[in-house]
């Protein structure tokens, strides 16, 4: 009996890293979206100090962006309350990196929307800022490629079209 037990411990430990490392992810999503706030902030004084672009497409922008976090906020309340629907790491996970897929999305989208027709570096400013936070801040290779990614290929779009 002993020696059954014993052998389920790595098993447990194992299962016990895992959420661990989940609950670390959840836990870190708050911070992400404070700093994807205050950097969206700064792309949109920067876009109209910049240029005369008009209101409607930077307010679909930003509009775009804030649902990705508050969508995020939500996921982070239901995966550390379980209120009012229970929901598994697992699962909050998964929700979550769709979140910042969706999320990379928006801010991509950005780079047709509000950036001004500048020299290539702002573009690149404009995708590696977000992206490194979500580095920085996710500290979870797959969550940080899952926001990075879109980001990348759609301010890359926004380059090319120019």
């Amino acid at each position: 009996m002993p020696h059954q037990a014993l052998a389920l411990l790595p098993v447990l430990h194992r299962q016990a890293g895992r959420e661990l490392d989940l609950w670390r992810l959840l836990a870190s999503s708050p911070p992400f979206c404070v700093a994807l706030m205050l950097e969206s902030g700064a792309a949109l004084s920067w876009s109209a100090g910049a240029t005369n672009t008009a209101l409607g497409p930077a307010f679909v922008w930003a509009a775009a962006v804030l649902a990705g976090i508050v969508a995020m906020t939500r996921n982070h309340i239901c995966g550390f309350t379980r209120v009012p629907r229970a929901i598994s790491l697992p699962q909050a996970a998964r929700e979550l990196r769709l979140l910042l897929v969706y999320t990379g999305l928006a801010w991509g989208l950005g780079a047709f929307l509000i950036l001004p027709p500048s020299p290539v570096w702002t573009a690149l400013v404009f995708a590696a800022v977000p992206s490194l936070s979500a580095a920085l801040i996710l500290k979870r290779e797959k969550s940080a490629i899952a926001f990075a990614v879109p980001v990348a290929l759609l301010s890359a779009g926004g380059i090319l079209w120019g």
